[in-house]
């Protein structure tokens, strides 16, 4: 029996060829789309979940209340053995560090971001499967590397790594001890070369892992089976927060333990490894690629319900032979579970042409073998498609009256007119909603491209991460010989800088005027001719003098011997203490604290006020701004260095030649400032372009739909156009009296679409303290051209049938 439905279905889609064609590639529009978006909701939800028994695993979390709620995903290198010392049989604990590190294999040098030092159990952790040696083993003896294979054959091209020496910063010799596999899913875990802690402490010294102030460590803890999260937090709340309070008791600290799973796309603290996705990109994508997907339903139903009432006869036929509605039901349903086969097949073909692009756009490695790992979710997205396609028309049809149909009376209801109306409606408001919010998008990208930032970033070289002191004890003269140099000029240097999230803080008062105070103030330390390098003007005053950073007091020196300290402040900062004017802030003293009791007070006078700028990315309302200089506070500066333009290779060349000068030391990697400010909205501009991409086939997808609909309407309404062709009627007539039907439903679709991208629009702009704003003129813009879009292809369709045969067209039925 279904055999025999299955070949009535195969000749019902031959026989009705056109209405194939635009269900067809309707459908495999939105099913090619819906594949591409759940290969990347897969690829995205999978991170890290290839670790067994990794559920009972935690990454320790540091929020800092008072300074902005700030959230550190690193902690002490002093918390994972003091955990392994308290906690036995509760929890276990192992740390994971990463440094700029120079390795040396022969001639050839290489300087890594992400070389990691790692406790002799992080494998244990998080067994990464190994290529050849043995990994664990290796970490828990000296001086013995493990490799990632992409390191590896960087090093050491075909050879085999195993035993072959490397030169760790110029003076460590190693052994490669394994090669690590290539991982076949993500993971938050960034690192292509591994060394033991051991190795860690012998060539840094102990004091880095007894420091409970400094930061430079990911702890992971994997608790028992008996111990809640909640309860260990408890723990951990005595073991890790108590020293750091008895250090700092101003510090508002709470301890967060975020399970590893949800650390790819929840996570967005201070110190990631890599940048992490976002849950809420994978919502607005999974929301996209669901209406381009009922649009192309949508089609298939508006096509299949407009063509039902011509098998009004074979349904009254077949109910008069005993036929049952469940019978009839099953049979229609046949077709698009045929259809939706075939349209499947072709979108994972199309999907596999596309996958390439789509990988360098959104920097993935997409594979369409995932599908076949995840065959039950593909399977689940055809029979939806199908059953959602063909449920209505097959009730539809297999409900027929059986006589009405037989006469040919089915078709002269209005609810089926109605109903295509009304999907037809869906699908053009769907359309230019996703129309007007892609074009938003767009324009705000546009807007963030073009945005003045307050700084200059275009031909400035980025060397992020230097030594902190090695930096600031060569700056001056690095400065000079950059000035003298006509291809480089200025040169800045500064624990922050733009495009750099700020998380220090102080508390600052005016010394006459203790009430007027801000208790959380970001500051940063900066070497004279970091203004100028960079092209923030000044508002009022000047920079600090070469003398100014000489004379300099540490932080840790007592405030006795920090009195008079200059510092500048930006003009929000200034406006926030009370000073309308830049100029009127000048020569004002402010006690500065590290917390808000002012407990031993630093002096400080106000030499300078900087105008405003972005210190990240254009979601961060500007913030105030304190800088300092000759007191660095952070173990890590960054060197910004201003070259001609056209000349980054020389720039290159010559920063490394003076900085191999001045330390002794490789310069590490650099990046472009243009560059790291781009990186902070990379998120969105991959929103921006994937939610552009679909909107634009969501019209594609609405023109088949109009095609069909309105190729149907005009052969119901044949007999008419041709008597009234025989009256006299001209061409234009003729065609305005199909154009308006649909031009009717194209202004009721702008009308109901407006609110939608509005609030569509303002979600999206929202997250953006600077942004362009609801646009009336792309409103406008976006309504006329689906207005036009719909008066074209309607206009089209209606004159082709109208320049047919006029004796043919009233010989109709």
């Amino acid at each position: 029996m279904y055999l025999h439905y299955l070949r009535m279905a195969w000749r019902h889609l031959l026989k009705q060829r056109l209405q194939t064609a635009l269900s067809l590639a309707s459908l495999v529009i939105g099913l090619g789309g819906s594949l591409l978006i759940l290969l990347y909701v897969m690829d995205e939800s999978r991170f890290d979940r290839q670790f067994p028994n990794i559920e009972r695993v935690y990454r320790l979390h540091q929020r800092f209340v008072a300074m902005d709620n700030t959230s550190v995903v690193l902690s002490s290198a002093a918390v994972a053995p003091t955990l392994n010392t308290r906690m036995t049989g509760q929890a276990e604990a192992v740390r994971l560090m990463r440094r700029k590190t120079q390795l040396r294999v022969g001639g050839q040098e290489l300087v890594l971001d992400d070389f990691a030092y790692a406790d002799p159990g992080f494998l244990d952790f998080f067994p990464l499967a190994s290529q050849a040696g043995d990994a664990p083993a290796s970490l828990r003896e000296p001086n013995r590397l493990v490799l990632s294979a992409t390191l590896a054959r960087r090093l050491f091209g075909a050879q085999s790594a195993l035993g072959q020496e490397v030169l760790v910063d110029g003076r460590y010799p190693a052994r490669v001890g394994a090669v690590l596999a290539e991982p076949r899913q993500g993971s938050h875990l960034q690192f292509s070369a591994l060394a033991g802690t051991g190795d860690w402490l012998s060539r840094f010294g102990s004091d880095a892992q007894n420091n409970w102030l400094q930061n430079t460590a990911w702890t992971y803890l994997r608790l028992a089976e008996e111990l809640s999260s909640a309860q260990a937090l408890r723990t951990l709340d005595a073991l890790v927060a108590a020293p750091i309070r008895a250090k700092m008791p101003e510090v508002e600290l709470r301890l967060e333990l975020m399970p590893v799973t949800d650390i790819h796309l929840h996570s967005q603290g201070v110190g990631e490894q890599r940048a992490n996705g976002d849950a809420h990109q994978i919502l607005v994508f999974s929301l996209v690629a669901g209406v381009i997907l009922l649009v192309s339903l949508f089609n298939y139903v508006n096509m299949a319900t407009a063509h039902a009432v011509e098998r009004g006869k074979e349904v009254g036929l077949r109910k008069v032979l005993g036929a049952r509605d469940g019978d009839l039901a099953q049979q229609f349903l046949l077709e698009p579970l045929l259809l939706t086969a075939g349209a499947l097949a072709l979108a994972l073909l199309l999907v596999a042409l596309v996958l390439p692009a789509f990988n360098a756009l959104f920097d993935k490695n997409l594979q369409l073998g995932l599908l076949l790992e995840q065959a039950g979710a593909a399977l689940a997205l055809y029979l939806a498609t199908a059953l959602l396609a063909g449920l209505y028309p097959a009730l539809l049809l297999a409900r027929l009256h059986p006589l009405p149909a037989i006469k040919g009376l089915a078709r002269h209801g209005r609810s089926g007119v109605i109903f295509r109306r009304v999907i037809l409606f869906l699908q053009l408001c769907a359309g230019l909603t996703l129309v007007i919010w892609g074009g938003h998008t767009w324009l705000q990208m546009r807007h963030i491209a073009q945005l003045p930032t307050g700084y200059a970033r275009m031909d400035r070289l980025l060397v992020p991460g230097l030594d902190s002191a090695l930096l600031n004890q060569h700056a001056a003269l690095l400065r000079q010989q950059a000035e003298q140099n006509l291809r480089i000029g200025k040169v800045a240097v500064g624990e922050l800088v733009p495009t750099q999230e700020h998380g220090n803080f102080l508390a600052a008062r005016l010394s006459e005027a203790p009430g007027r105070m801000l208790d959380k103030l970001p500051f940063t330390d900066v070497r004279p001719g970091y203004f100028q390098a960079l092209d923030i003007p000044l508002a009022a005053g000047r920079e600090f003098s070469d003398a100014e950073a000489a004379q300099a007091k540490p932080w840790s020196a007592p405030a006795a011997q920090q009195q008079d300290m200059p510092i500048l402040i930006n003009r929000l900062a200034a406006r926030q203490l009370g000073y309308a004017e830049p100029d009127t802030a000048l020569g004002q003293w402010l006690d500065l604290a590290f917390g808000p009791d002012f407990r031993e007070p630093v002096r400080a006078r106000i030499v300078g006020v900087a105008e405003d700028y972005l210190l990240t990315s254009v979601h961060a309302p500007p913030q105030p701004l304190l800088y300092t200089t000759g007191k660095p506070y952070a173990a890590q500066a960054q060197l910004v260095v201003h070259h001609a333009p056209g000349q980054l290779a020389y720039a290159v060349q010559w920063l490394s030649e003076r900085w191999l000068e001045l330390s002794g030391e490789r310069l590490p990697a650099y990046r472009l400032l243009s560059d790291a400010y781009d990186s902070l909205h990379r998120q969105d501009r991959l929103r921006s372009d994937l939610l552009n991409q679909f909107a634009m086939l969501s019209l594609l997808s609405v023109s088949l739909g109009l095609v069909g609909v309105c190729s149907f309407l005009c052969q119901r309404r044949i007999k008419e156009i041709a008597i009234r062709k025989v009256l006299g009627a001209s061409r234009r007539d003729l065609t305005w009296l199909i154009v308006r039907e649909f031009l009717g439903l194209s202004l009721l679709a702008n009308l109901a679409a407006w609110p939608l991208a509005w609030f569509a629009t303002a979600g999206w702009l929202a997250g953006f303290h600077q942004n362009i704003g609801q646009s009336l003129a792309l409103y406008l813009l976006a309504s006329l051209g689906l207005t036009a879009l719909t008066l074209l292809i309607t206009g089209m369709v209606s004159q082709t049938l109208e320049r047919g045969n006029l004796l043919l067209l009233l010989k109709h039925e």
